[in-house]
């Protein structure tokens, strides 16, 4: 009867074992680099509490946009995005006052900052490219390269407060600032009604920021009828821009965003030593190397690119992928060589260039 016992405990604990093999999340064998777990689990908690969906209201753009989702404790106004707009261009927001969101967002370059990588208070190096804040409002599925956060609220203070970029010591010394300035206590109090807080800086800045969008582009014109909106070279390019047998460029970046709002290990960057982790730091291993799918449209103007803004233009974008991108163990399976011609190459460019351009008349 012991013998029988005895058999059953060593049979189950050999099946346990077996389910637990199954979690990619704690296999070693998923494990790429050398960095304690137990330091990506705190951040990966920390991560999963800004990962909590909010109550929203959709709110239309246009005809051919999908809503965006705007928290329903922060519906827009005239008043928020005005202030929004100014405390956005606002060195005050730093700890020298040296520095604005703009300085790394400028509406000049793309909403980006032209560079590959940003500098924060001091010459402080980043580590990523200063993502776009162009269509940041459509977003719903996260923000930042690695969407560490869902809301504009919630991103919004992340770099005023961060060592490496603006830097800003304490919640009380950006207060004290505000409050002592002579124009923000009134622009706050017509904003909101319980005037300078925290809170409201985040949420007058997320205002602004949902303004930020490309609400038309020659590809909406086309799709809606007419034909001449797009050029010949262009029309091209949005084939094989769609062709499952040629780019596929639309299985990651579906219109109208064009982009899937999802995350991909293409392979960028995983040929230096000192790789960046993307996602992993958020959801853990199953994630490593993992960044956002962003909105192509407006693409023309956010130059370099990648996440480590390693390509510095558009017709480098389509040769790193037309060769299949960088191999790694982690590099997404999708991502394969193209073997598209020179005039391919050179119509897909167009369609990206000119017919995913913002119509500003």
């Amino acid at each position: 009867m012991m013998g029988s016992n005895l058999k059953n405990l060593v049979w189950l604990l050999c099946l346990s074992l077996a389910f637990v093999g199954c979690d990619r999340e704690s296999v070693s064998s998923v494990d790429p680099g050398s960095e304690a777990k137990s330091e990506s689990r705190e951040q990966s908690d920390t991560a999963q509490a800004e990962l909590t969906p909010v109550a929203t209201q959709a709110v239309a753009v246009n005809d051919w946009l999908p809503p965006m989702q705007v928290p329903v404790d922060n519906l827009s106004s005239e008043q928020k995005v005005a202030l929004g707009e100014k405390l956005f261009a606002d060195p005050l927001l730093s700890l020298d006052q040296s520095m604005s969101c703009s300085t790394c967002h400028d509406r000049e370059s793309g909403w980006s900052n032209g560079q590959s990588f940003a500098e924060g208070v001091n010459g402080q190096p980043g580590t990523r490219n200063s993502l776009s804040i162009l269509n940041v409002g459509l977003y719903d599925k996260g923000l930042f390269w690695d969407g560490r956060v869902l809301t504009l609220e919630q991103q919004a203070l992340k770099p005023i407060f961060e060592k490496t970029e603006m830097a800003m010591d304490s919640e009380s010394t950006l207060l004290e600032r505000l409050n002592s300035h002579p124009d923000y206590p009134a622009l706050f109090g017509a904003a909101f009604d319980d005037g300078v807080t925290i809170a409201n800086v985040a949420r007058a800045l997320a205002c602004f920021e949902r303004t930020i969008v490309v609400r038309e582009t020659a590809y909406d014109r086309y799709v809606r009828g007419d034909k001449t909106a797009m050029s010949k070279s262009a029309i091209r390019g949005l084939k094989i821009f769609s062709n499952p047998r040629r780019a596929n460029c639309i299985s990651c970046h579906p219109a109208p965003m064009f982009t899937d709002q999802q995350y991909y290990n293409i392979g960028v960057g995983m040929d230096k030593k000192d790789y960046d982790m993307g996602r992993h730091h958020v959801l853990g291993w199953g994630s490593f190397g993992k960044f956002r799918s962003p909105s192509l449209r407006g693409i023309d103007q956010s130059a370099p690119y990648m996440h480590d803004g390693s390509l510095p233009t558009l017709e480098e974008v389509v040769e790193y992928y037309d060769r299949g991108g960088i191999r790694h163990k982690y590099t997404d399976t999708a991502v394969q060589r193209l073997r598209l011609n020179d005039q391919q190459k050179k119509d897909l460019v167009e369609f990206m260039r000119q017919g995913l351009a913002e119509i500003k008349e």
